[in-house]
């Protein structure tokens, strides 16, 4: 898909173990379901990953990145066997953390979302929902799922990927995406 149209969405899911996966990154069960179900919209779309790892490079967090496009850091991560689980027990207690998160994923947004007509997250990690959520007015960030309990296990419904799909047709109305 070409960031020239101006009909381009940018999709952040939440990162997944890129080591276990590594070019096949696209068989993890959370972007395996959403890719599947976003099939009639995929040539609108670009696809970005928020992300806590640390790079060895730039002693950085991440904050977004694409898997699809940007090479050189899928190369280090999996070169330097790089991974970071975003457990909210992590987080919650270390605000630095949190802010350095959102420095990072602002920092990137600054960078490319003009590129695209609309910004749409679907994260069922709550340092990354909380993230997108205080950038979510600067960006316009469409954030979903929209009923996430942070209770109970993360497991995402039917009815939770039928807003994204719900989402993006009423963003993209195409032909045959019902």
């Amino acid at each position: 898909m070409s960031a020239e149209s101006n009909q381009c969405v940018l999709l952040i899911l939440p990162c997944m173990p890129w080591i276990k996966y590594r070019s096949g990154f696209e068989k993890g069960s959370l972007w395996r379901s959403v890719l599947k179900r976003i099939d009639a919209w995929r040539d609108y779309t670009d696809i970005y990953a928020i992300d806590c790892i640390r790079l060895k490079s730039t002693a950085k967090m991440i904050g977004i990145w694409s898997p699809y496009s940007d090479n050189e850091v899928f190369q280090e991560i999996l070169e330097n066997n790089l991974d970071s689980y975003p457990s909210w027990s992590k987080f919650k207690p270390h605000p630095e953390r949190q802010e350095e998160l959102r420095e990072q994923v602002d920092r990137k947004l600054s960078q490319i979302a003009y590129r695209y007509r609309h910004v749409i997250a679907f994260v069922n990690v709550r340092a990354y929902y909380e993230c997108l959520e205080s950038l979510s007015r600067k960006y316009k960030i469409t954030i979903l799922p929209r009923d996430i309990s942070w209770l109970t296990p993360r497991g995402i419904t039917n009815s939770q990927f039928d807003q994204l799909r719900l989402e993006l047709h009423r963003r993209l109305p195409l032909p045959d995406s019902q």
